[in-house]
């Protein structure tokens, strides 16, 4: 099972794949069309969706800045019956504001000349539009399931259960504590803790690493214990 993610543009359609894990989004490659012609892109895409066992499509939505429906975005959605209509899959729309102004800056930091950044930027957009969804939709299991998956250090997956999370006014940060269910040398359960933004899409965990954050969070673990520890 994989996604795919396209960025539309005027000629273009940029496309990235997801890995079988609905994990990693990565660039797959760009097709190319006439100026409106959105038809000339079922064919090919058809092809790519088979080929690759497609079971969802990721379609960037091109909002205006302040939210509203322009032109492209109106473009975008008569795509997007298009395809429900022609490959009769579930085709999901995410927010790709700003995607090709990040695209580009990607492109620009790693040294990409302009005539070759203006072949890969496409994909690269389209991988950001991908990437976006999955992140979203990996909050969402992990808020659902109250679990989450990450990789060791030996490259393995570990699924670990979130205890609790919580936000502290004295650091403006939110803060989520979690096991993974193993056991140290004296028996008792691991525990970790990290920073992370609930707001955003992206699931990328952070360390603590001020002492002053850590205090904070020892004491929210104490209260936890200390209210436990009374109820029994």
């Amino acid at each position: 099972m994989r996604y795919l993610g396209l960025d539309l543009g005027s000629k273009t359609l940029g496309l990235a794949i997801s890995d079988t894990t609905l994990t990693i989004a990565n660039v797959l490659t760009t097709l190319h069309f006439e100026s409106n012609d959105y038809e000339s892109l079922l064919k090919p895409l058809e092809n790519i969706i088979t080929e690759n066992k497609i079971t969802k499509l990721v379609l960037g939505y091109p909002l205006n800045m302040d939210g509203t429906i322009g032109e492209r975005a109106t473009i975008t959605l008569e795509f997007k019956k298009k395809l429900e209509n022609y490959f009769k899959i579930e085709v999901v729309l995410q927010d790709e504001r700003l995607t090709s102004v990040i695209s580009n800056q990607v492109l620009i930091n790693a040294d990409i000349s302009r005539k070759k950044r203006k072949n890969k930027v496409d994909g690269i957009a389209a991988v950001l539009i991908l990437q976006s969804y999955l992140d979203r939709e990996r909050w969402k299991k992990m808020e659902e399931k109250n679990t989450f998956t990450v990789m060791d250090e030996n490259g393995k997956e570990v699924t670990c259960e979130v205890l609790f999370t919580f936000d502290s006014e004295e650091t403006r940060k939110s803060y989520i504590v979690y096991t993974d269910n193993t056991t140290d040398n004296d028996g008792n359960v691991r525990v970790y803790a990290s920073i992370y933004n609930k707001e955003s899409e992206n699931t990328e965990l952070k360390p603590i690493e001020s002492e002053r954050e850590w205090k904070i969070v020892e004491t929210i673990l104490d209260s936890i214990q200390e209210e436990n520890n009374n109820e029994q």
